[in-house]
């Protein structure tokens, strides 16, 4: 991957499975109603673990990048809201890096730091010293458009690459 170029290591770990069906940014007894779930839910976050752990053991630091979509017009025209878990998963200046570079590009962004898109389970599970974590909800105009996913994307990659050398 481009990102990982003089950066070290990316993984990715992704849900393809229903929200509804399995919410993998809740806790366990809060994620799923069908107990035939768990297998799924426990092989999500044994693999986030495991690349976390991966990342510590070779560079003593592990940034988790926690992307999500949401679609409600409730939040204005906001491309990009970021959640920390009321700050406690950051380090320096993530954040500030983060919403400059984003902002400079043209994509409006809120950081909530209380209630909805705040920062769920897996960054109050993860993203404690020494990983720094954010979690980024991205809007359904952006998800839904190649050509618009394919800019932010490579904005998001400029970010991560600044981000990653510093932390």
């Amino acid at each position: 991957m481009e990102i990982a170029e003089g950066t070290g290591a990316v993984f990715f770990v992704a849900a393809e499975i229903k929200r509804s069906k399995i919410d993998f940014n809740r806790p366990p007894q809060e994620a799923f109603v069908d107990p035939g779930a768990e297998k799924y839910y426990q092989e999500y976050h044994n693999k986030l673990r495991e690349y976390v752990d991966r990342c510590l053991e070779q560079f003593g630091r592990c940034f988790l990048l926690d992307v999500h979509g949401f679609s409600t017009r409730s939040y204005g025209d906001y491309h990009v809201i970021f959640g920390t878990g009321c700050y406690s998963s950051l380090a320096g200046d993530v954040l500030g890096q983060f919403n400059h570079m984003l902002i400079k590009e043209g994509w409006k962004v809120l950081h909530k730091h209380t209630g909805c898109f705040s920062g769920g389970y897996i960054i109050r599970e993860y993203a404690k010293p020494p990983v720094v974590g954010v979690q980024m909800e991205v809007c359904k105009d952006i998800r839904l458009d190649n050509v618009v996913r394919r800019r932010f994307a490579m904005h998001v990659a400029g970010v991560l690459k600044s981000i990653l050398k510093v932390i």
